[in-house]
């Protein structure tokens, strides 16, 4: 099985999981309706992209190449969270977020050459 073919079934069970966390939010904690409509909301658009992603197979000669699948991506996001908390603990954490934001866009340039 592919990874693309489990993405719905991992979408449906994190909408199962909010709707949980705000059952226990409703029933446990008593707290009010807002508390609630914000997992029960989540939960309804996590349900939806999960039927949005049931999308039929596509054909080997159709797939590209996706980015985001690249180990700079999530480096990117890590070294932009990293310079963003680094404006509030100091000007040390901005520099490492900054490097890694660097490194990793270098790794997706490379990638993205052709050859």
């Amino acid at each position: 099985m592919r990874l693309f073919e489990r993405a719905p079934r991992a979408m449906a069970v994190w909408g199962v999981y909010l709707i949980a966390l705000g059952a226990v939010l409703w029933f446990v904690f008593f707290a009010d309706a807002l508390s609630f409509a914000l997992p029960a909301a989540a939960a309804g658009i996590t349900f939806a992209v999960a039927v949005l992603s049931l999308r039929p197979e596509r054909r080997r000669e159709e797939l590209e190449h996706v980015t985001d699948l690249s180990p700079g991506t999530p480096l990117a996001a890590l070294g932009f969270a990293c310079a963003l908390v680094g404006l509030e603990v100091g000007e040390w954490l901005v520099l490492i977020g900054a490097g890694l934001l660097g490194l990793a866009l270098g790794i997706l340039v490379v990638r993205e050459r052709p050859g």
